[in-house]
């Protein structure tokens, strides 16, 4: 019997960053934990949560990993990473590295990051089905502007910092990792020039797109409505409260029309 598996991340509090503390991303991961337990039928022994210190570089890939290597062929994992997005180039979309608790802001060479080189190899390896939601700015020149005024944004930005154009390229934008992997469909939060925003929604701090993503999902029949329904209803709920920011839904047009998560079906 096929089985459903999460991976969530939240990271808030970075190693070393002490300016512009997000407030929702351990949230996000709480939330979607909660979820996939009750509507996506995750058993607990399969679940595993990072936050913050927990959530370094190689700690997120091991974890990962482990999971991508340990399911079925039919089996679904749910990976929930919200959190910083950067660019080690101003202007590069094959630049864009998620950042986790270990991100080094003075090498600033990608480490303590996670690029698409690493989600590539991980993804393709796998015999299963993989979800991804992704609350952060993932690639892309993505603009500083934030989504609504006075909210943070999730981007790092290279304040005061001269990164050169000595790195080598990353072949694989983060969006080409989906393309290239029949079996992962992506929702990212935000568009390439774009940011996601770290919000405060019905009072309580989370990702904008991770709380507008699970309400559509946990509304009447919001589970069966395909993937690609599932994001228009995110953007049409996003724009009608006030946010620029549009989620993309990334995948092998043939998952796209599935459900987000497939098991549903034969539930």
């Amino acid at each position: 019997m096929a089985q459903a598996w999460f991976v969530g991340v939240g990271i808030n509090r970075f190693k070393f960053l002490s300016g512009n503390p997000l407030r929702g991303c351990g949230n996000d991961t709480k939330d979607c934990e909660a979820f996939g337990a009750l509507m996506d039928g995750v058993d607990p022994l399969r679940s595993i949560t990072l936050f913050d210190e927990q959530a370094t570089a190689e700690a997120e890939l091991d974890v990962l990993g482990r999971a991508c290597m340990d399911m079925a062929v039919d089996d679904v994992l749910f990976y929930q990473h919200s959190s910083h997005g950067a660019l080690l180039r101003d202007g590069d979309p094959e630049s864009g590295v998620v950042c986790c608790y270990d991100f080094d802001n003075v090498k600033w060479d990608g480490t303590g990051g996670i690029t698409a080189d690493q989600y590539h190899k991980l993804f393709t390896a796998s015999h299963g089905r993989i979800r991804w939601l992704g609350d952060h700015c993932h690639a892309g020149r993505m603009e500083r502007d934030l989504c609504r005024p006075g909210l943070n944004h999730r981007f790092w930005p290279r304040d005061g910092i001269d990164v050169g154009f000595g790195f080598p390229r990353q072949p694989h934008p983060m969006k080409a990792v989906v393309e290239a992997s029949p079996n992962v469909v992506a929702l990212f939060a935000c568009d390439w020039n774009q940011t996601a925003a770290d919000a405060l929604v019905a009072g309580r701090w989370n990702g904008a797109a991770t709380a507008y993503e699970l309400t559509q999902r946990g509304a009447v029949g919001g589970l069966l409505i395909p993937a690609t329904e599932l994001a228009r209803r995110t953007n049409v709920t996003l724009d009608a409260d006030g946010y620029d920011q549009r989620v993309q839904l990334v995948g092998d047009p043939g998952q796209l029309v599935l459900p987000f998560n497939p098991l549903q079906i034969a539930a």
